[in-house]
């Protein structure tokens, strides 16, 4: 899948959390950056077919907030 993503210069370089999440990643080149986002990417693709193909994404979206509000055990 063609990507456009780069390492060099921008907030990569300045900002200090963009530095800490490429090291966390482990990230040394923009192919392996490219790489990562493609997989959240398909991932997030993933969940949102399971989300459509079980309970449906509104029903689990609001399920999610009694969950988060303890009105739902």
């Amino acid at each position: 899948m063609p990507l456009a993503v780069g390492l060099v210069g921008g907030a990569t370089r300045v900002h200090p959390a963009a530095r800490l999440a490429l090291d966390v990643l482990g990230a040394a080149t923009s192919a392996d950056l490219a790489a990562a986002a493609a997989a959240a990417g398909m991932a997030n693709n993933l969940a949102a077919l399971r989300a459509l193909s079980t309970e449906g994404i509104m029903k689990g979206h609001m399920r999610l907030h009694a969950r988060s509000r303890d009105l739902v055990r």
